[in-house]
């Protein structure tokens, strides 16, 4: 079997990938602060804040260039320890 790359999970492709393309975590993060607000769509939106959170070492830089006001943020994250 030699020849063949060592298998690598999906969480940690995604953690690299949003290291590596700032403006795709950005992105990543204003749709996980959306989908927040779904009942649907919240446990994949968990997922992904934890993935950015990974990736960054926390949100609050990323939640600024994301253009994400505070009052917008207590909101989404209300919401998710809500649930």
């Amino acid at each position: 079997m030699s020849g063949f790359f060592a298998s690598v999970s999906h969480h940690e492709c995604e953690i690299r990938e949003l290291r590596a393309d700032r403006e795709l975590a950005i992105e990543y993060l204003k749709i996980a602060v959306q989908a927040l607000g779904n009942p649907d769509e919240c446990a994949a939106a968990s997922r992904m804040l934890q993935a950015l959170t990974e990736a960054y070492g926390g949100l609050e830089s990323l939640r600024l260039d994301a253009g994400i006001n505070g009052s917008d943020w207590k909101c989404a994250t209300a919401a998710l320890s809500s649930r």
